[in-house]
């Protein structure tokens, strides 16, 4: 194997490493959706979802960048948390927000990078 073909490799394993990153970000979302639909408290679930996401960014990127996608993710929880509390008694209704929110949520990455 030449070099070239190295590198192609790593390249495939970093979009893997993301990909699972983001699986593991909706699995996360999920989570802590159910647990607002159960307890309540949205805005308390958003800031702990927004400080997890914080804590886990400070391990791969610089404080100012950790800090502005702990906010996205405050503001975007927290909107999103409120639904499923609000809607926890429609099951239909409830699970469509669950299954948008978490949807909007794997392919907003792309739409801000386009």
């Amino acid at each position: 194997m030449n070099r070239s073909q190295g590198s192609v490799l790593n390249t495939s394993d970093e979009l893997n490493n993301e990909r699972r990153d983001s699986n593991m970000g909706i699995v996360v979302l999920l989570a802590f959706g159910w647990a607002v639909s159960v307890y309540g408290l949205p805005v308390r679930f958003a800031a702990a979802f927004a400080l997890l996401s914080f804590l886990l960014g400070l391990l791969s990127a610089e404080v100012v960048l950790s800090a502005i996608t702990a906010l996205i993710n405050f503001l975007f929880a927290a909107a999103y948390f409120y639904l499923i509390e609000r809607y926890a008694s429609n099951v239909l209704t409830y699970l469509l927000i669950m299954f948008i929110g978490a949807l909007a949520w794997g392919i907003s990455p792309i739409w801000l990078a386009a």
